[in-house]
């Protein structure tokens, strides 16, 4: 394999992840206007993420033998094309059902590089470089909720909330065409099994029975459930109970992203001495204190008893999230797309489940989200605390 490709893939790859994820943040200072525009509820709105999620959980589980079956590059490329055409559909929503049915098959795309683009990655590279490569998407990852808001905020207001998903369509659009040139075929062992229902619900049921496996996926959910439940629940609080301009929104914003970005790359800087498990452990740490620190601090309603909390549960977030996949997809000697596809479907799935239901639990204040946040950091970190020691 050239060089070229394995240098060139992570950077196209990451592209293309920044180009989806910015998706689901840049028009995040939109909702409110779009909530005027289609003649609709901020619970409504709210749920176009959610719909988001629960596009991106519904064909996973398909995706993953597939691209085990047929190779990574053909699931990629495929999603990619319906998301350009589900974004392009995003701006063309005229009633809030529209625009949630669009948002719905943009996260069926989104499913497509969880999948295949990341079991790419565990295949190609070693450990540690693998690890550092993971750190590296989880950042670009991040910097679309650090930084999207902050450009929506601005296209919002000198050309309006459709420019925003047509500036997304191009960029993937480029970024996909890069992959198409260089992305390497990692899958050199194509499966010979059958894809039918009961090879799968033996595949998927043989992995669910693998307590390590669950024990380093389900707190990767939870911490990732929590950022996404933040994503969902910071534009009201911001907005509208704290009076911040639309368009400082973002700058705001930065401060939590940022603090995910530091502890990711903290993390790579202590990965020549202590091992995945280890590095997990101190992020979980790190997400608790922040949770339980939010629940004491929110009732102050200032900017930093919100947002001095979730830089620390960032922070931790960050400095776990790679170590946990790493551990994750590592736990058992079955195929990599398949446990990669159930990965991201409890990924998407818990991140749903909960943004769902911090929206449904929103009047206003933010006891709800703080509640729940610290329920999810408190699980998370005692599942990891029971996961069994490879022999």
């Amino acid at each position: 394999m050239k060089w070229k490709s394995l240098f060139l893939f992570p950077i196209l790859l990451i592209i293309y992840e920044f180009a989806i994820n910015m998706s689901n943040d840049m028009y995040i200072p939109a909702l409110v206007q779009i909530q005027s525009d289609l003649n609709t509820t901020d619970r409504f709105v709210g749920f176009t993420i959610t719909a988001w999620l629960l596009g991106s959980s519904s064909i996973d589980l398909l995706l993953g033998p597939l691209s085990d079956k047929h190779g990574r590059r053909p699931v990629i490329f495929f999603g990619g094309f319906i998301f350009i055409l589900a974004t392009f559909f995003c701006a063309q929503a005229t009633t809030i059902w529209s625009l949630l049915i669009a948002r719905y098959f943009q996260g069926m795309a989104v499913s497509s590089l969880m999948v295949a683009g990341y079991a790419s990655i565990h295949e190609l590279y070693e450990e540690r470089r693998a690890i550092h490569i993971l750190s590296y998407m989880g950042c670009a990852a991040i910097v679309a909720p650090m930084i999207g808001p902050l450009i929506g905020g601005y296209v919002l207001i000198y050309l309006g909330w459709r420019a925003i998903f047509y500036i997304l369509l191009s960029l993937a659009l480029l970024a996909l065409i890069g992959l198409v040139i260089v992305m390497p075929e990692s899958n050199q062992n194509l499966s010979q099994e059958r894809l039918h229902v009961s090879n799968l619900v033996s595949l998927y049921s043989r992995i669910l029975r693998n307590w390590r496996y669950l024990a380093s996926a389900f707190p990767a959910g939870l911490l990732y459930a929590g950022i996404i439940m933040w994503i969902t629940i910071s534009p009201f609080l911001l907005i509208q109970e704290l009076n911040v301009a639309p368009q400082h929104f973002g700058l705001w914003q930065i401060f939590v992203f940022s603090a995910y970005i530091v502890g990711a790359q903290t993390m790579k800087l202590c990965t020549k001495f202590i091992l995945p498990d280890g590095l997990a452990s101190i992020g979980l740490i790190a997400a608790i204190v922040g949770s339980i620190s939010l629940l004491f601090l929110f009732k102050f309603a200032t900017i930093f008893s919100l947002i001095g909390p979730m830089m620390l549960f960032a922070f931790g977030c960050g400095f776990s999230s790679a170590p946990l996949t790493r551990l994750t997809l590592t736990s058992t000697e079955e195929r990599m797309g398949a446990m990669s596809a159930l990965f991201y479907l409890k990924m998407a799935a818990i991140g749903a489940l909960l943004s769902f239901l911090v929206s449904i639990l929103y009047h206003g204040t933010p006891l709800p989200f703080a509640l729940i946040l610290v329920s999810a950091s408190l699980l998370a970190g005692a599942m990891h605390l029971l996961r069994p020691v490879k022999n």
